[in-house]
């Protein structure tokens, strides 16, 4: 049914952005050549692996934690995920704004600002899970949840950013390779400790795979001819 709804959402997605070009002509054919066309439908294919496989790592753990531990479980699982994924709300924008940069010499590594201005909101999302289990029994669980995503969340912060830079500097191919990286790495982790410790494992896995992608991600910016060199605290 998941893998369904997501065929159905790209299949949707796909119709519209086919829609919105047919109403945005002339289409540039007697500019764009055979070759410039397929050199963007192989970049869209190789970007939307990229995101399949982000995908699988956010969200394959829920799948598993139903599973395993119950949707009891989940539910509370889910809301701790939730409450972390909050605090990334800085580096998203962030992210966009870098993406939307034309000049890609003027980008500034500014992951470390981004990483502290979502800390004191993942803490404080850790803490609103502690209370909300002090009212709620059921949810006493949440924040241990969350303190246990909270790394990952800090990780995901930076890698974000440099993922950013990443796909602007050095194409899709870069991006969705660490995506796979990525993606093996936590479907690993996820089999071998989800059934162990149900959503305990999940969490830890989760940090520890946000933590290879943020790791990766910034060795593969490392290694582009265009090294951010500029840092801001």
């Amino acid at each position: 049914m998941w893998l369904g709804v997501q065929v159905a959402s790209a299949v949707i997605l796909s119709v519209v952005v086919l829609i919105w070009a047919w109403r945005a002509r002339p289409i540039p054919a007697a500019t764009a050549s055979r070759s410039e066309y397929l050199a963007d439908l192989v970049a869209a294919g190789r970007l939307h692996i990229g995101v399949c496989a982000q995908m699988l790592t956010y969200r394959l753990s829920q799948i598993l934690v139903a599973r395993f531990a119950g949707a009891g479980t989940l539910g509370v699982y889910a809301l701790a995920v939730a409450a972390l994924e909050f605090a990334q709300a800085g580096a998203v924008v962030k992210s966009q704004r870098i993406l939307a940069e034309r000049d890609p010499e003027t980008l500034r590594d500014e992951s470390g600002a981004v990483v502290k201005a979502a800390l004191p909101v993942a803490s404080l999302a850790v803490v609103g899970l502690a209370g909300l289990g002090v009212l709620a029994p059921e949810y006493n669980q949440a924040w241990i949840f969350g303190l246990l995503l909270l790394p990952g969340t800090l990780a995901l912060s930076a890698g974000k950013i440099w993922s950013a830079a990443l796909l602007k500097r050095s194409g899709e191919q870069a991006t969705t390779t660490v995506a796979l990286i990525t993606m093996l790495v936590s479907v690993t982790l996820y089999f071998l400790l989800i059934p162990l410790a149900g959503a305990f494992g999940s969490a830890a896995a989760a940090s520890v795979a946000y933590g290879v992608y943020a790791f990766r991600t910034k060795q593969s910016l490392q290694r582009t001819p265009q090294l951010l060199l500029n840092r801001t605290a």
